[in-house]
C-alpha cells in the first residue's frame, strides 16, 4: 500500500510539473508590464533605462494586444566660473538643458509559443524640449564686469514610429525583449529669448524660430530590455 500512495504521489508530481511547462508564462489581459534596458550585452551587462524611456509600461487588453506608453525626461547642467585675478572677483554662467519625451502606442502579439510572444505595434511621438544660459558678471567666454545675460530657447518635437519585437518569458512574470523600430521625428525650433544688462542698461531681444528638422530612420528601438509582470 505503501508503494502504491509514493507511486501515486510521484505520478501526480510529474502531471503538475509538465502541466507548469505547458501552461503559458505570457500576460493576460488587464496585467500591466514595466521594463528597462540592458547594455553590454546579456551577461556582462550594466543595467540602465530602456532607450528613449525613463518609465516604459503596457497594459494587455487581451491576450494579443496591448497599449504601450513610456516617458523619458532628461536634464543636464553646468557652472563655469571665470575669474578675473587670483583674488575672489568672478564670472559665473550656468547652462541647464531640459527634455521630455512622450510615446503612446499599441501592440499586436501573435500566437508564438508558451514563452515566446513575438509582436508589431506603432508609437505616436511627443517632445518638448529648453535650453537656457544665464552669466552674472561674464560674457560667456572671460571676465566681463557688470555684464549679466540671459538666453532661453524652447523646441518642440513629433513623430511616429512603427515597432517590431518579441519577448522571451524565461520566467514566470519575467522576460527578456527585443525591439527595432522605424520612425519618423520632426523637430521644430523655437524662439530664443535674449535678455543682456550692462551696468545700469537692459535691452530685451526676441529672436523667431530658425526653422525645423526631420530624421527618417530604422534604429534599435531599446536594445535588450529586462522586464515584469506587475
Amino acid at each position: 500500500m505503501k508503494k502504491v500512495i509514493l507511486a501515486i504521489g510521484a505520478l501526480t508530481m510529474t502531471v503538475i510539473a509538465n502541466a507548469q511547462e505547458f501552461a503559458s508564462f505570457k500576460p493576460y489581459e488587464g496585467n500591466v508590464t514595466s521594463e528597462m534596458g540592458l547594455t553590454g550585452g546579456i551577461f556582462n551587462s550594466d543595467i540602465k533605462l530602456a532607450e528613449g524611456a525613463l518609465l516604459r509600461g503596457r497594459y494587455f487588453l487581451t491576450e494579443t494586444s496591448a497599449i504601450r506608453v513610456g516617458l523619458n525626461v532628461t536634464s543636464t547642467g553646468t557652472k563655469e566660473n571665470f575669474w578675473k585675478d587670483s583674488t575672489t572677483t568672478k564670472g559665473v554662467l550656468n547652462q541647464r538643458t531640459s527634455n521630455v519625451m512622450i510615446n503612446l502606442g499599441y501592440e499586436k502579439h501573435f500566437k508564438g509559443t508558451n514563452r515566446l510572444s513575438p509582436y508589431v505595434g506603432g508609437d505616436v511621438l511627443l517632445g518638448f524640449g529648453s535650453q537656457k544660459e544665464k552669466g552674472s558678471e561674464t560674457d560667456g567666454n572671460t571676465y566681463f564686469a557688470n555684464y549679466n545675460y540671459d538666453v532661453k530657447t524652447s523646441n518642440f518635437s513629433w513623430g511616429v514610429r512603427g515597432v517590431v519585437g518579441a519577448d522571451y518569458y524565461f520566467a514566470k512574470n519575467v522576460y527578456l525583449g527585443v525591439e527595432a523600430g522605424l520612425g519618423f521625428i520632426n523637430s521644430v525650433e523655437g524662439k530664443t529669448k535674449i535678455s543682456t544688462q550692462i551696468g545700469s542698461s537692459s535691452s530685451n531681444t526676441e529672436i523667431k524660430s530658425p526653422g525645423s528638422s526631420f530624421d527618417f530612420n530604422p534604429s534599435i528601438v531599446t536594445g535588450v530590455r529586462l522586464g515584469f509582470v506587475l
